[in-house]
């Protein structure tokens, strides 16, 4: 029975942790976009502008193409743990790759910010988003990958 009670928590921190970094991603960027669009953020100049959106889209785009890589890795060195390590590490295994999600949804949503371009604010918005929520933990997924080590 403390081994269910151990899963089910770690499989709660993951979830509550990923809801977390949803929430900022949208929370951000949502305020980001009325900044823009009510003009009280003055945007730089135009080249300026250029470089810090192209920036933005390509860590942008690594960091959302990096993540999914980077969980793989983890959730797969798990394999090789006893059971009690494989339950301790779990929620980390889900947490990193959803925090660099977040991450870099921030420096996309900054940089469109900068740039004064409120179109590309919600575009990287709605990217670390759902690519978060692609993501999101589920319910029995240690549980799933317990049961499938011990086979």
């Amino acid at each position: 029975m403390e081994r269910i009670g151990r899963i089910r928590q770690q499989e709660r921190i993951a979830r509550v942790v990923s809801w977390a970094l949803i929430s900022g991603v949208a929370t951000l960027g949502t305020i980001a976009y009325f900044l823009v669009r009510s003009n009280a953020w003055q945007p730089m100049n135009d080249a300026m502008a250029s470089v810090i959106l192209y920036a933005g889209i390509g860590v942008t785009s690594v960091g959302l193409l990096t993540a999914p890589v980077l969980g793989a890795r983890l959730r797969h060195s798990l394999r090789a743990l006893p059971e009690d390590e494989v339950i301790q590490r779990y929620a980390s295994s889900i947490i990193v790759p959803q925090a660099i999600r977040e991450g870099v949804g921030i420096m996309g949503v900054t940089a469109g910010t900068l740039a004064g371009a409120s179109n590309w604010i919600l575009i990287f918005s709605a990217a670390s988003v759902a690519s978060q929520v692609i993501a999101f933990p589920r319910t029995g997924d240690l549980g799933a990958r317990l049961g499938r080590s011990d086979q």
